[in-house]
């Protein structure tokens, strides 16, 4: 009987993890998507920040009929930037950031215990206060 009840609890231990891995590449998945559509519409932006600098130096040379196609990039500029941040905003909530470096305020992982680029604990608070003295 305690055989099977190892075997039983086993099994509920393997079904658990089961259904925290698929909702973890589940979570994966989506923030893979968010991230590409990110990185589509970057390249989009990137490409209207061109068009309108090459619209601004024309209407410096001397064309006058620009000023309607000028706009039009300006607001899909802007449509493309609220885009970017609504994007960004959804996978932020699957994946919150990790920590910063107190010290070198760089993006560390959320497990990180020291800080890859200073070599800083992240745990310390008062590290930076001896360090000063």
């Amino acid at each position: 009987m305690e055989l099977f009840n190892k075997i039983s609890d086993g099994a509920k231990n393997i079904t658990g993890g089961a259904k925290f891995l698929g909702k973890k590449s589940g979570e994966l998945l989506e923030i893979t998507k968010a991230k590409l559509e990110v990185l589509k519409l970057e390249n989009e932006l990137d490409n209207n920040f061109r068009a309108l600098g090459n619209l601004v130096y024309q209407q410096f040379l001397g064309r006058t009929d620009l000023e309607e196609e000028i706009n039009r990039l300006c607001l899909a500029v802007q449509n493309l930037e609220k885009d970017i941040l609504e994007l960004k905003g959804e996978y932020v909530k699957v994946q919150p950031e990790g920590p910063v470096c107190q010290f070198c305020k760089k993006s560390l992982p959320h497990d990180a215990n020291y800080c890859y680029v200073c070599g800083k604990s992240v745990n310390t608070t008062n590290e930076k206060d001896e360090d000063e003295k």
